[in-house]
């Protein structure tokens, strides 16, 4: 009988159902056990431990292994003594629910040896509770502690949608290396049209909506009546934002249709809304939908500004 391990994870008080089932769709096997408010915790064999380190999780924005619980005390010591035991890329520390626990109640650390891309986690996850753990770092997983950036939303931003793409960005800078146009759907009113400009961008922002941000292009439509007319010198667009309160299949659907009038396009990035858990089954379909139309990279990405959210981020070499 193999070993058994505490895998923890991660992620936003909103989506902590969408994380149970995609548990229950991905790792049947793994049992819930411990949990406190955005930190959940599942008991399972240790054979799935390269699959829980790999996987881009839709819900989680940290994945890893338990490897002590303590108090804050204790912590120090018992950090300094796995340190002394193995070597480690880094040591990650983060709180568990920001809304609950200060950063400023986390100890001090010192960073570990750049040996080896194991990342050492510190959790906070109650007033004197903290989760020792590990992580192996890919590509493809966030560089930053608990997958948070730690951007704050400017006074003069006006929605929530400027923090989503610039933690989008933050984890993919590549998306901001061709400065052309950006065509952001969804963009009322302006959040993200905002964040876009100020990385230099020409922006056209459509949507049905009022706009308060005056810095890009507005075009008051909806994107049904986006068409190949409506863009002038399509060529010139690079890049697509889309944040629609539409469903997840909807959204991808007219997303593909409309990426398809510009022949330049190196990438999309697109919210889609999980309003229910059953949804959750569409995000296989519509990966495989960006695939067919010639995204060969596909990326999800669960952000710290996100509710019951997740973003695909789909780009072509």
């Amino acid at each position: 009988m193999s070993e058994e391990l505490f895998y923890y994870f991660n992620t936003n008080l909103e989506c902590e159902d969408l994380l149970k089932k995609e548990m229950e769709l991905f790792f049947p096997e793994l049992r819930l056990s411990y949990s406190r408010p955005c930190f959940l915790t599942f008991k399972g064999s240790a054979h799935f431990k390269d699959r829980i380190f790999k996987r881009q999780w839709f819900f989680a924005r940290r994945a890893g292994v338990s490897l002590e619980r303590t108090n804050g005390h204790e912590i120090k010591g018992k950090v300094l003594s796995i340190v002394e035991q193995r070597k480690f890329r880094c040591i990650h520390v983060w709180n568990a629910n920001l809304t609950q626990y200060k950063s400023t109640d986390l100890p001090e650390l010192s960073p570990a040896s750049a040996d080896s891309e194991m990342i050492l986690d510190v959790i906070k996850v109650r007033t004197d509770e903290f989760w020792i753990g590990e992580h192996r770092h890919y590509a493809h997983i966030s560089p930053f502690a608990g997958g948070d950036p730690q951007i704050i939303l400017p006074e003069t931003s006006s929605s929530r949608a400027y923090l989503k793409w610039a933690e989008v960005f933050a984890h993919y800078p590549k998306l901001s290396q061709v400065k052309a146009t950006i065509v952001e759907l969804g963009a009322a009113p302006g959040g993200g049209s905002q964040f876009l400009v100020e990385q230099n961008f020409k922006v056209i922002a459509i949507d049905p909506g009022l706009m308060k941000y005056e810095g890009a292009r507005y075009l008051q439509l909806s994107v049904q009546d986006v068409n190949r007319k409506t863009i002038e010198n399509p060529q010139s667009v690079v890049g697509m934002a889309v944040d629609m309160n539409l469903s997840p299949l909807q959204s991808a659907k007219e997303t593909l249709r409309v990426q398809s009038y510009y022949p330049e396009l190196q990438w999309v990035i697109i919210n889609l809304k999980m309003t229910k858990v059953e949804l959750i089954d569409a995000l296989k379909k519509i990966e495989k939908q960006f695939r067919d139309s010639l995204f060969p990279n596909i990326s999800f990405l669960s952000l710290p500004s996100h509710k019951r959210e997740v973003m695909l981020i789909a780009y072509r070499d």
